[in-house]
């Protein structure tokens, strides 16, 4: 009888603890609904527009936040801008084709991810993109 609950206790703290320590994603929002989502130290954002100018919004976006670009590849399909920030941080920014209008923005800061800090680099690209109203204070 004891074995039992004592197996029965350890069961439902080990399942609340997978529970708990899950990496679940967090929805953050987005011009049209819900295209953006932090998930495991990635924000990950699917922008209505073509590959070539997401690639033109995020470098001028590093930019104007200060970012220095250390690295970057592209092709038609996909690309790649690694960054550092004057704290020594590491930003990298994928970019995926997923359709000729669309594409997906992937930001990840340092190792082990920065939400507040891609949030706002994410921000900054929108605003580039022409997809959010950049307010003459900002710029």
């Amino acid at each position: 009888m004891r074995i039992s609950v004592g197996l029965g206790c350890f069961g439902g703290i080990f399942a609340a603890g997978l529970l708990l320590c899950s990496c679940v994603p967090t929805v953050v929002g987005g011009t049209e609904g819900y295209n953006v989502a932090y998930v495991a130290g990635e924000l990950q954002a699917a922008e209505e527009v073509g590959i070539d100018h997401a690639w033109n919004g995020t470098e001028q976006a590093l930019q104007d936040l200060g970012l220095v670009v250390t690295s970057k590849d592209k092709d038609d399909l996909s690309g790649s801008l690694v960054a550092r920030g004057s704290e020594g941080k590491t930003v990298t920014v994928r970019l995926e084709r997923l359709q000729y209008d669309r594409t997906m923005l992937r930001i990840r800061v340092g190792t082990f991810g920065d939400q507040n800090l891609s949030t706002a680099i994410l921000d900054r690209i929108e605003e580039r993109l022409g997809l959010r109203y950049i307010s003459p204070r900002t710029k």
